[in-house]
């Protein structure tokens, strides 16, 4: 039996390395190799260096091509592109963002026979006029697609104000394995954790819509309840130096370690170290970083957006709090620090969730499944499954 090839285009963040480019990695690795041919095609960006995506690819044993461009449109890498692709023929080509959803909406007339279908991993921030078109371009070319994937079901009701309509929920999955607080697959960070002091950690893109800023005001609130406690950034973004200046005014320099962008050896090692991860995001789709954090038996306290009360139960495995109210996250960031055994069961019950609900195996199964429907829907349509997560 000819195997299914499976082509999927990202546009890589600014930042480096993301969520969606996990679960790129983790279905190269783990759909059946008897059943599909599987390979990830970046639109790498003019004087980026990408080196960490090729090294992840190639240590996974997964094929990685890259076609360098510049601008929102590059005529001379779509031709490369396409001229790849033409020469691949691939059965299914599987966009992540509003580029790679041009450029495979496009791919269509080059490769006829394929089909181009597309995940949507979050809301939107439409903060500006030109991010208004673009949501409104890319929602047209969304629903011009044979199918349209959504990471949680949060997903859903966003999509469908946009007028996006949604075919399959397929969650993030991780590897368990891997994110195990039993790992040695670990790297030692550039600096210990002191005795008798607390590390409560930010993980992920320095940008408005991750609560960076929040996670300052919070810092201050606790710094003044605790003085043993101690808030480590792993991350970059455009907010960053707006996060040093607020912490510099309210006078939490010394409060503070930047990590900058770090490896997953080394984020291993930190979520083994955190006394507590928050997530003060103002928008999300299902964040990667909890459900490793999660896997790691890391305490999570979260803020209550996009799919992430689809993964946290407030009490149970973590703590839900509004956005924006940086007192209730302060308070319950508090109350985990300072109780060491609620910290362990909220941990222990965290890992038993994502096993049971967010593991790798499952997240390829969901898309292996997908893909075979969509090539052999029948004359009547796709079958959509989207009560089913």
């Amino acid at each position: 039996m000819q195997k299914i090839r499976i082509m999927h285009l990202r546009l890589p963040a600014p930042i480096g390395w993301g969520g969606p480019d996990s679960g790129m990695l983790n279905g190269g690795k783990h759909l059946d190799p008897d059943l599909f041919d599987f390979s990830a095609v970046y639109l790498k960006r003019t004087g980026i260096n990408n080196s960490v995506f090729f090294d992840r690819y190639q240590q996974a044993g997964v094929d990685f091509y890259e076609f360098e461009g510049k601008g929102s449109f590059d005529l001379h890498q779509f031709n490369m592109m396409s001229a790849f692709i033409q020469k691949m023929q691939p059965d299914i080509i599987h966009c992540h963002e509003e580029r790679t959803d041009l450029y495979g909406y496009l791919l269509k007339f080059r490769v006829p026979t394929a089909k181009i279908i597309a995940s949507i991993h979050g809301e939107w921030l439409i903060d500006s006029p030109r991010r208004w078109l673009v949501s409104q371009i890319d929602s047209w070319l969304l629903n011009q697609m044979d199918a349209r994937i959504a990471v949680s079901k949060q997903v859903i009701g966003f999509a469908s104000r946009l007028g996006i309509k949604i075919d399959r929920i397929v969650e993030n999955g991780i590897d368990v394995d891997v994110w195990s607080p039993d790992t040695n697959l670990i790297e030692s960070l550039p600096f210990s954790k002191p005795e008798l002091i607390s590390w409560v950690g930010f993980v992920g893109r320095l940008s408005f819509e991750k609560g960076p800023l929040e996670f300052v005001e919070m810092a201050a609130y606790i710094s003044r309840q605790n003085k043993n406690v101690e808030f480590i950034v792993a991350g970059v973004g455009d907010s960053a130096g707006q996060m040093r200046q607020s912490i510099e005014e309210k006078g939490l320099k010394n409060k503070f370690h930047f990590l900058g962008e770090i490896n997953h050896l080394q984020l291993r090692s930190l979520y083994k170290s955190l006394d507590a991860l928050v997530c003060s995001s103002l928008s999300e789709g299902l964040p990667n970083n909890l459900l490793e954090a999660s896997a790691m038996t890391t305490p999570i306290i979260a803020t209550r957006v996009g799919g992430v009360p689809e993964l946290i139960q407030d009490g149970y495995n973590g703590f839900l709090c509004d956005a924006g109210n940086t007192a209730e996250l302060s308070i319950k960031v508090l109350q985990v620090i300072n109780n060491s055994e609620l910290a362990r069961t909220i941990g222990a019950n965290a890992r038993k969730f994502v096993i049971k609900n967010f593991s790798v195996t499952a997240h390829a199964a969901k898309m292996g499944q997908l893909y075979q429907d969509v090539l052999n829907r029948s004359a009547e349509g796709f079958v959509s499954s989207t009560s089913n997560s």
